[in-house]
């Protein structure tokens, strides 16, 4: 079906009778909709003759002003339901013949005050009507902010009333394709504005009805709007589509013997042939089985319901029941396979498990299938066809790239790779290339090169913008912001040979390299079907993950040539600080702004700099897309030299660069709010309806969430913006009723907020987030991060060591502002970790982590020496505190945490780190914490903790939230929202229905309970509210259970209980069915069974715990087992050493000043390695059963806690003293020597060193018993 709407402002024109006869020629539109006809029902029932439509409804004219009118074709059965002067509703029962949906054509009204009360009649219109439906018209309002050009932002045709009406109705847009204007005032210059007014929208059932829908803006004619033109299929080819593994085959056994068969096919060549040739057979194996064999998934699911609906009607014999069993079992299965099919094919992946087959798996296709289809393509005419430095590359580095990948290698990418996904190329080379570029790569470029972000460059961006704004001279500067026409695929071959033969790649490097890039074969897929191939003779594949990495390469060329500019004098960038180098470019992979004095000169030898890299290359600067920038004080005169010579104009107020605006106007919030537009726009496409509330929240953390993340990430947003934003999302999660734009918010948005752990959901406030990711900029800045970036920013502002407590002037930019905002926050976390000492001022600097503000407090009220700096407190040794001089400067308490701060034997810098991390890092989620207020932090409750790590389904865990937190709608909580409410109980229609009546005390309830195999008699059970009845489920009491699989089992077979009841309660309130608990329990074991079966348990190590012992060193080895005992107030530790023959060598124990575990097993370890090199030994196996303490020392990854890292520094340079050593970390069980002697030693308050002759009798008798059992082992 095609329908064609069109504000033609005055049907009863020649012009305009002319030009509508040529649209229907052209398009054969089934249904035409005409707005502002300006017509009276004669002229309309001519213009109907005219073009041949069977019947038509028309609302005539009021004067010389509006007018509406619909014809149809023959054999399109409509039926007009109403008719106004701005709308017309009919049902369609025609397409498709066994469906009706309803279409509203309409005309918005033009003036603001009457949008409201139209839009009202709108959501009332399609809110009444059950079925599917679709809007399409002259809406005369704007919905997003990219829809209007020229003009004041907010005109008269924006309108909040259409985005409400979208968020309540669920409405889809439709989208479009060609022009995006669809209205033009026709003025010349500044003057001239363009919008899009005219659209399409529909609810998901229209969409789904009809997936390949979609608007085409037609060719402006005698109106000053453009005709759209739905189809509801846009392209009907059909197509040959290539081959695509379904997951869903995976479910059928035969799969596997496809792949063996086809596997198992002799191929004669080389191992890469070999492997190619049996792929190949698979493919083809596996196509033809799933035309022959497995057939389609719909078909067969249509097939199996019609059968069992057969068989329901036959005598319900046995024979007939156990036939209908198995059906229903077979359709388990097909469903099964859809729901996979469904779920590969959205990519919306981040939720774990649908629901079977969930609309929103098949909708979220749907929409994508249709904003990935190619329906028209734009010619360079503008046309529319319509239809289908230095050498840096060592030797070593070389042969690095070129080495064989090891199986370990290959079997981490394979594993890494997603289980739904295409494989694609394996990244091997990436890997190897990319620790490279940092060396190569200037440091203007900041894309693909580790250690290096796209916010430093947004930052950037707005200083150099910031510093033209207030600069005074005359002679200023110029920014150029370029675009490059289809850079990746312009890139030159020849060229990127040079450039890599330049930087030092050998010729098997280079030839490996060039292999990649030009042994390339495109297939072109139009709309899902293969179209043509061919081989390219220039450009980088996109997609390949070693594409950036070359392209960056060559563009590396033009900043090169800059380079040389600039130290010939024939540039000079921007110096944004005194001491800062000067700024000439900012570059993200072909995102560049290039910097240079306004004088012609200069723009000559940037431009010619540009030109040269251009026909180098192959590279093209898109003109139209590039644009200019000036600093204060430039004179026009120089604007027009540069645009007569360039041709750059000058860039508008809206542009952004990397996505975030580079002009800020005073309007922050007009500034950005697209980013609440586009997360209105992410919601309403959800759809609501189509979730379930684990749906929900998983989409609000993973998507919503993260939309406004890359912008906040250097500029705060304005508050009021992000209390909207808070609003759209709020919105979203509790989805308003159908009979009213009302929410049942049951419970605050701030208890939502709040972590898991505490009761909530764990969402977060955009302002709160927004601060916490600014802090990790602030974070850079105060612990000197290694970046241009962060160079820029304390040249400019001059930021020295107190900048924490120091305010830095009101001549900043907003991103300063913004930094300058959240240093309250870092103060919470940020201290100085004690090095050499040297540059920490005892009195003003933090540095201590136990004290209030990490600074400690003099004794007697008064510091005695301002600039006495931590290292006069060591002792001479460097390892241990002057405790007399502690004593004498600081509070006992002070004293006490500044001796338990670990000192290191080597000479390191102190260096900040972030207390609020494990790890001493500064992270987003301790930020955010931080952010909280302190009357909305609670106490952590261990049921919260028991629900989210339970091992039930996600869903379930949600209902199980939802009832602990008394959030379900039961007619005793609806009480409170809605008055009055019948409140008997549904099911038993006796009682008040409430959560603990509903699932403990009602009739049915306990009916299902006592059904249950433990025959449980829920009337005796001593349940008062919701959170009893959730702890009763999950930690049940230990007298009914005999065993812990019991237990585990009663955990899901309550849970699921509950989700029964709840779905049987549903159904008698919103369908009328009947109470029936046998229906419950027949459904909830088969339910059951599934969850049990697949449900993966994860068994305690007990086992393999209880099996533990110490063992033996290799012949000529040495064994030093070192455990830690911890006191209230000290701790010791204690290490024992024992030879091949499991001989005691020596065992000693001392105390440490600390009552903290992980910083006392480092203790114990460091003292080990200490003794180990002090005794000259050799072989030495260090274990220890701190695994914290051994990852660190072994794995190079990994992050030790700050609080150790300095021991665990010492450790590694006190090893290299230490031939063959190695660490290993075992049970407790394996290291039981050592741990008796630290507790005896705690115990006792003995220390010192211990033999077989003076050794407490527990710590003989462990190791006697070692050496027997390791040596029958």
């Amino acid at each position: 079906m095609r329908l064609l709407s069109w504000n033609c402002q005055g049907a009863g024109k020649a012009l305009t009778a002319r030009a509508l006869k040529a649209l229907v020629r052209e398009n054969s539109p089934d249904i035409v909709f005409l707005s502002e006809t300006k017509s009276d029902v004669k002229k309309i029932e001519k213009i109907r003759l005219s073009l041949n439509f069977v019947d038509c409804l028309c609302v005539e004219a009021f004067g010389k002003a509006g007018g509406l009118a619909l014809f149809w074709r023959k054999g399109v059965e409509l039926e007009v339901v109403y008719s106004d002067n701005q709308i017309i509703a009919a049902l369609i029962y025609s397409d498709p013949p066994d469906s009706t949906w309803l279409l509203l054509t309409i005309r918005g009204p033009h003036e603001q005050r009457f949008r409201k009360r139209f839009w009202a009649i709108m959501k009332d219109m399609i809110l009444s009507f059950s079925g599917p439906w679709l809007l399409i018209g002259d809406l005369n309002s704007i919905y997003y902010s990219e829809d209007k050009q020229g003009g004041r932002v907010g005109g008269s045709s924006s309108s909040n009333w259409l985005k409400d009406f979208v968020t309540s109705t669920g409405a889809i847009d439709l989208g479009f394709n060609g022009p995006r204007f669809t209205w033009s005032n026709k003025r010349v210059g500044l003057a001239n504005i363009k919008e899009r007014l005219d659209r399409g929208f529909c609810d998901q059932e229209w969409q789904s009805m009809f997936p390949t829908a979609g608007v085409r803006h037609l060719g402006a004619v005698t109106s000053d709007h453009r005709p759209i033109l739905l189809d509801s299929h846009l392209d009907n080819c059909k197509i040959i589509r290539p081959f695509r593994f379904e997951a869903m085959w995976t479910k059928e056994e035969s799969s596997v013997q496809v792949v063996e068969r086809a596997w198992e096919t002799q191929v004669e060549g080389s191992h890469c042939f070999k492997l190619a040739g049996k792929l190949k057979r698979v493919k083809h194996e596996l196509r033809e089985w799933n035309k022959n064999f497995f057939g389609n998934v719909k078909a067969r699911i249509k097939e199996l319901e019609s059968r069992i609906e057969e068989v329901r009607g036959l005598e319900p014999n046995k024979d007939n029941l156990e036939l209908e069993a198995a059906l229903c079992l077979e359709l388990e299965e097909w469903l099964e396979k859809d729901e996979l099919k469904w779920k590969q094919k959205s990519r919306e992946l981040w939720l774990k498990e649908g629901d079977r087959n969930s609309k929103f798996f098949h909708l979220s296709t749907v929409i994508r299938r249709r904003s990935n289809r190619i329906n028209e393509i734009k010619m360079e005419d503008g046309t529319w066809i319509y239809g289908r430095e230095h050498i840096a590359i060592s030797e070593e580095e070389n042969e690095s790239i070129c080495r064989v990948p090891s199986g370990e290698e290959i079997r981490k990418i394979v594993f890494e790779m997603h289980p739904l996904k295409a494989p694609g190329p394996d990244g091997l080379s990436v890997s190897r290339l990319r620790p490279l570029l940092e060396k190569l790569i200037d440091p203007a470029q900041v894309a693909f090169v580790p250690n290096r972000l796209i916010t430093e460059n947004v930052v950037l961006a707005q200083e150099v913008v910031h510093s033209f704004k207030i600069m005074k001279r005359k002679r200023g500067f110029l920014g150029v912001k370029l675009d490059f026409n289809k850079a990746y695929d312009r890139m030159e071959w020849n060229f990127l040979e040079t450039v890599l033969v330049a930087f030092g790649f050998n010729e098997k490097v280079v030839h490996l390299l060039m292999q990649c890039v030009t042994t390339v074969q495109f297939t072109l897929l139009l709309n899902g079907g293969i179209w043509a191939s061919f081989h390219p003779t220039r450009g980088l594949r996109q997609g390949d993950p070693l594409s950036p990495y070359l392209f960056i390469l060559g563009s590396e060329v033009l900043l090169r040539l800059i380079n040389r500019e600039i130290q010939e004098g024939n540039l000079s960038g921007i110096k944004i600080g005194n001491s800062a180098p000067p700024l000439a470019k900012l570059c993200y992979a072909d995102d560049v702004i290039l910097i240079c004095k306004a004088k012609m000169d200069e723009v000559r030898s940037l431009l010619s700099c540009i030109d040269t890299y251009c026909t180098w290359s192959g590279q093209s600067i898109n003109i139209d897309k590039s644009g200019a920038f000036y600093s204060n004080g430039v004179h026009t005169q120089f604007k027009n030299q540069v645009k007569n010579v360039w041709g750059l104009k000058s860039l508008p107020q809206n542009t952004k660069y990397l996505g975030v605006p580079l002009f800020l106007s005073q309007n922050r919030k007009r500034d950005f709010i697209y980013l609440k537009e586009r997360l209105e726009d992410k919601t309403s496409s959800w759809k609501s309806k189509s979730l379930s509330w684990m749906g929900r929240a998983t989409l609000i953390k993973s998507v919503a969430l993260t939309i406004p993340i890359y912008t906040m990430a250097a500029i705060q947003l304005p508050k009021k913006l992000c209390e909207e934003m808070d609003s759209v999302i709020r919105r979203f999660w509790w989805a308003p009723r159908k009979e009213s734009n009302h929410f049942y918010a049951p419970t605050a948005w701030n208890n939502l907020c709040t972590p898991m752990q505490e009761g909530g959901l764990g969402f977060r406030k955009f302002w709160n987030l927004n601060q916490a990711i600014l802090a990790k900029l602030a974070w850079w800045v105060l612990s000197k991060r290694d970046s241009f970036c962060v160079k820029i920013l304390h040249s400019k502002y001059k930021v020295r060591g107190n900048w924490l407590n120091k305010y830095s002037g009101s001549v900043s930019s907003w991103t300063w502002k913004s930094i300058e905002g959240v240093k309250h926050l870092i103060s919470l976390g940020a201290c100085l970790q004690v090095g050499n000492g040297n540059n920490i001022l005892v009195w003003e600097d933090p540095w201590v982590p136990d004290c209030l503000n990490f600074i400690p407090k003099p004794k007697g009220g008064s510091p005695p020496n301002s600039s006495l700096a931590v290292s006069q407190l060591f002792n001479q040794d460097r390892l241990s505190w002057n405790e007399h001089k502690l004593r004498e400067l600081f509070d006992p308490e002070d004293a006490q945490a500044i001796s338990r701060i670990p000192l290191m034997s080597i000479d390191k810098p102190d260096k900040w780190i972030w207390t609020k991390a494990n790890n001493g890092e500064f992270n987003l989620k301790s930020a955010y914490g931080l952010t909280r207020n302190v009357q909305d932090i609670r106490v952590c409750d261990p049921l919260w903790k028991n629900v989210w790590k339970s091992q039930l389904h996600e869903r379930l865990k949600m209902l199980l939230w939802r009832i602990a937190s008394n959030l379900l709608p039961t007619k005793n909580n609806l009480d409170r929202f809605i008055n009055p409410v019948d409140q008997c109980c549904p099911l038993c229609e006796i009682e008040q229905e409430s959560i603990v009546h509903i699932f403990v005390y009602c009739s049915v309830a306990k009916a299902c309970w006592f059904g249950s195999r433990w025959s449980i008699k829920s009337e005796f059970l001593s349940i008062n509210n919701g959170t009893q009845l959730v702890s009763f489920i999950l930690n049940p009491p230990d007298n009914l259970f005999q065993s812990q699989d019991d237990r585990k089992e009663f955990s899901l077979f309550g849970t699921l209980l509950l989700d029964g009841i709840w779905r049987l309660r549903n159904s008698v309130v919103f369908y009328g069915n009947k109470a029936m608990p046998e229906d419950v329990l027949k459904i909830l074991y088969k339910s059951f069974q599934e969850h049990w079966d697949v449900r993966k348990i994860k068994f305690s190590d007990d086992r393999t715990r209880r099996f533990s012992y110490w063992s033996k060193p290799a012949c000529g080895h040495i064994k030093i087992n070192c455990d830690a005992a911890i006191g209230p107030s000290y701790s010791v530790i204690a290490i024992v050493a024992r030879d091949w023959r499991g001989s005691l060598l020596f065992a000693l124990s001392k105390k440490v000043n600390t009552n903290i575990p992980v910083q006392a097993e480092a203790e114990a370890l460091r003292w080990s390695v200490l003794i180990a090199v002090d005794r000259k030994l050799q072989k030495v196996m260090f274990e220890s059963d701190s695994q914290i303490c051994i990852n660190a020392v072994t794995l190079a990854s990994f992050k030790p806690p700050w609080r150790i890292h300095g021991l665990i520094l010492d450790i590694e340079a006190a090893t290299k003293h230490i031939p063959g050593s190695a660490f290993n970390w075992v049970y407790r069980e394996a290291n039981e020597a050592a741990h008796q002697l630290a507790n005896w030693s705690l115990k006792n308050a003995f220390f010192g060193p211990f033999d077989l002759n003076h050794a407490p009798s527990s710590f003989i008798s462990v190791i006697s018993n070692e050496a027997v059992s390791s040596s029958i082992v």
